[in-house]
């Protein structure tokens, strides 16, 4: 009859483990990939992402701070408002934009993250 006591470990074990798999911190393709989301919703078909390294990221209970680098190109003249954000505007005629088709950057960003059932969720 010592079953029920080696299977006790392992059930709690499994459970731990499925616990675990669903607040990780993202990995560097994880938050690839919420930037890229970000790029598409908010760009405005202007940033195209084309190299994503994730620096640093900082836990602090269910919120999670990512510093991030980013090669932008930019698919069309239009105002970019900040180097660590990938939102841009475009622009209107006769304004003069602040950045030109085909121009690359390099963007620092900082990328907020908070914890949720289903896991990490980037902050819009």
């Amino acid at each position: 009859m010592k079953s029920p006591h080696l299977l006790n470990p392992l059930l709690l074990a499994a459970f731990l483990s499925a616990c675990s798999r669903n607040h990780r911190v993202p990995s560097e393709a994880d938050v690839r990939a919420a930037v890229e989301q970000q790029i598409e919703a908010s760009s405005q078909g202007c940033i195209k992402l084309l190299q994503f390294h994730k620096t640093s990221d900082l836990e602090g209970g269910s919120v999670l701070l990512v510093k991030a680098s980013a090669e932008l190109e930019f698919l069309e003249d239009c105002h970019w408002l900040t180097n660590t954000d990938v939102i841009v505007l475009k622009t209107t005629k006769g304004e003069t934009p602040n950045v030109r088709k085909g121009e690359h950057r390099t963007a620092n960003l900082s990328l907020q993250f908070r914890k949720t059932d289903r896991g990490w969720e980037i902050t819009k």
